[in-house]
């Protein structure tokens, strides 16, 4: 930084600031600038050798700050300086949002605790490996938002990140966002005993490999839950009666190690879940009797080869709000699919990934789009289907609908695509992609991507000025050429 910044008093607006390498005294020209206002990143506080320096950079009586950054490199193994070079930043009472990356002392200044910081609406921990425990933040009356992410020294989230119990309100009263990520060594999450979270919406936990303690028990606004990567929570059933969440709306769950099946009554628990989202869980087998909840209108189930097995017990063709559906799985020994009866009637989407074993989609999918089933399909990374143009204008017709407004393949490597030559661009004249003449009489936009001269092309229609459709590359080859051509 230029040196005697002091000097420009009436500054107002200074968004980064680093600390000197050879001179971290700097830092007290920021004390000078005490009307600086809106955001602030304050960078190179390693550099800062003397903690005293740190409160003569008067941070909190900066009134008009209202978002403040510390950062450090992370590399500073003096971890008490640091400690107090952080107690010396106390912000102005009318901070809102606070971002701390890769600070390196054993825990978080005192000012965390109200009533320092009453006003503080959003959070971001990160990468503070040295810390053993969180500050209490269940306390700060105004907090909405906490990331928190790459703390390797906290093993347990404790009573003590709720609060003290002298609180005439429940911990965490204003709470809507709550994500934690990459907590390598985090094993416990101990839950306060009474009213807490009333206001949560959204719960993120991701890559925490050790965590064996599940979640809070009652969460009443919970409408967003999302874990992955946690193979060691102790979740063989969700969810579970303890784990109140009435108003819970989409759940995701990835790489849960022990999830072996979903609760019988979950109907009942979760009457307004309309998304559901279940990856890389390889134990779970087992769905309720009843089948899934009625009100689902998204699922996507990928590598979860057992539950996979147990398809035709999943009660799809019950769920009449069902719009989207997407299913991941190598499909080995499985020839056709879906089977007769799987899909629901009001099916809008359905979608494969990763189907490498694959080789067609049955018949029972073409006689549910006759009855207004599928009109978009999706087939992704499948490189064995046998389909020769005259089968690609029998699924096209049998998928195609009147009130269709997009429909395409993606990535797909499939027959029709890799017959299409550079030479065939003008599509109209062209036997190679017959299933265009299905589709522009209603169709909006259509994008096919597919390999010229080595390299993905893609296309897109639209209408022309003489009344058909024309067909523009959007993505030039090599050679620089366009290629237009009219549909009619």
């Amino acid at each position: 930084m230029p040196n005697n910044m002091g000097r420009l008093k009436h500054l107002q607006i200074l968004t980064g600031f680093y600390v000197g390498r050879h001179n971290g005294s700097n830092l007290k020209e920021l004390g000078k600038l005490i009307y600086l206002r809106g955001s602030l990143e304050v960078s190179k506080l390693e550099n800062v050798n003397d903690p005293i320096v740190a409160r003569e950079a008067c941070m909190k009586d900066k009134k008009h700050l209202y978002k403040l950054g510390l950062q450090w490199n992370g590399n500073n193994e003096d971890s008490q300086n640091e400690r107090f070079t952080l107690e010396g930043l106390q912000p102005h009472v009318n901070l809102k949002e606070l971002t701390i990356r890769n600070y390196g002392g054993t825990r978080f200044a005192d000012w965390f605790d109200d009533p320092y910081l009453p006003n503080l609406v959003s959070l971001v921990l990160r990468a503070c490996k040295y810390c053993f425990c969180l500050p209490s933040l269940g306390q700060l009356p105004s907090l909405r938002s906490v990331h928190i992410a790459k703390l390797e020294g906290i093993k347990k989230i404790g009573l003590n990140f709720y609060g003290n119990n002298n609180l005439s309100w429940a911990p965490f009263p204003s709470l809507v966002n709550l994500f934690i990520a990459e907590m390598m060594e985090w094993e416990e999450w101990m839950h306060f005993e009474g009213e807490c979270f009333p206001c949560l919406k959204e719960i993120v936990i991701r890559y925490c490999p050790r965590l064996r303690k599940s979640l809070p028990p009652h969460l009443p606004c919970l409408e967003k839950l999302q874990i992955e990567q946690c193979g060691d929570l102790e979740l063989e059933s969700f969810p579970t009666k303890a784990f109140s969440t009435p108003k819970l709306e989409s759940i995701h769950l990835s790489g849960l190690t022990h999830l072996k099946s979903l609760h019988e009554d979950m109907r009942t628990l979760l009457p307004y879940v309309h998304s559901l989202s279940l990856f890389c869980c390889p134990q779970l087998q087992l769905v309720p009797q009843e089948g899934l909840p009625l009100s689902l209108v998204q699922i996507s189930i990928h590598n979860c080869s057992k539950l996979f097995a147990s398809r035709m017990n999943w009660g799809l063709s019950r769920l009449h709000s069902l719009q989207k559906f997407s299913i991941g799985e190598n499909f080995e020994n499985v020839e056709s699919f879906p089977e007769e009866g799987l899909l629901p009637p009001n099916l809008k989407v359905l979608r494969f990934e990763g189907c490498s074993d694959l080789f067609g989609p049955s018949s029972a999918l073409q006689h549910e789009s006759k009855k207004g089933g599928p009109i978009i399909f999706h087939l992704t990374e499948n490189k064995k289907l046998p389909i020769s143009d005259k089968d690609i204008v029998t699924i096209a017709s049998s998928l195609w609908s009147p009130s269709c407004l997009e429909f395409g393949w993606s990535y797909c490597t499939v027959a029709f695509i890799l017959s299409l030559k550079e030479d065939d661009i003008t599509w109209h004249k062209s036997s190679k992609f017959p299933l265009l003449p299905f589709m522009v009489f209603s169709l909006i936009s259509i994008r096919v991507p597919f390999p010229v001269a080595g390299k993905e092309v893609c296309l897109q229609t639209g209408p022309s000025s003489t009344g058909g459709y024309q067909m523009k590359r959007i993505c030039d080859d090599p050679s620089g050429k366009p290629a237009v051509g009219n549909l009619h």
